[in-house]
């Protein structure tokens, strides 16, 4: 049996899903159907409300995620292929070289001026404090976007007037992130 005749046995389109062929009801089927509840119910599609729409409506964005992440990551592999090109050509011209040669010379008295002036103990402590001072920012930017995030989905709102009377715009922004295998589902 080919996959074709073997679609014909299965009821359900696959373009479509909620609708029956008419050609695979028998006469006898359609009796049947008539005493009972009709096989399928027909969704109304202005009705985005219904289970059903709201699985296909998700189907559809999953699969739009899913084909920009295809196209991102083949824009990524073309630019890197073109970024490899570019960097060979530089690294292949004799005086790009010979100028990459002298750079790192001056860049290497320049690191070592830099470590002589991050020893000095002043220097150190506005170090720790600055590491201190990103780790709270930090922090408070993620309670910030949590309590954004809130907000918008109390108040529909997508701005917000502070104190100060300035007016702020709410953008949401999400972002793929790989998981370890450990966290998958």
């Amino acid at each position: 049996m080919t996959d074709t005749q073997n679609n014909t046995d299965n009821p359900i389109d696959d373009d479509n899903e909620d609708i029956l062929p008419v050609d695979d009801i028998s006469d006898d089927e359609e009796e049947e159907e008539e005493d009972d509840q009709p096989a399928i119910a027909l969704v109304d599609d202005t009705d985005s409300d219904t289970p059903n729409q709201a699985v296909m409506n998700l189907m559809d964005v999953e699969r739009a995620i899913k084909t920009y992440h295809a196209s991102l990551g083949a824009k990524r592999n073309e630019a890197k292929k073109l970024t490899e090109m570019i960097n060979d050509t530089l690294e292949n011209d004799q005086l790009y070289y010979e100028q990459g040669e002298k750079v790192k010379e001056v860049k290497a008295v320049q690191q070592k001026t830099r470590e002589q002036l991050m020893s000095v103990s002043s220097i150190v402590q506005a170090l720790e404090e600055m590491k201190e001072l990103r780790g709270e920012m930090k922090e408070l930017q993620k309670m910030l976007s949590e309590n954004l995030m809130k907000f918008y989905q109390t108040s529909k709102l997508t701005s917000i007037t502070m104190e100060d009377g300035e007016t702020y715009g709410i953008e949401a922004s999400a972002k793929l992130v790989k998981q370890n295998s450990k966290y998958r589902a």
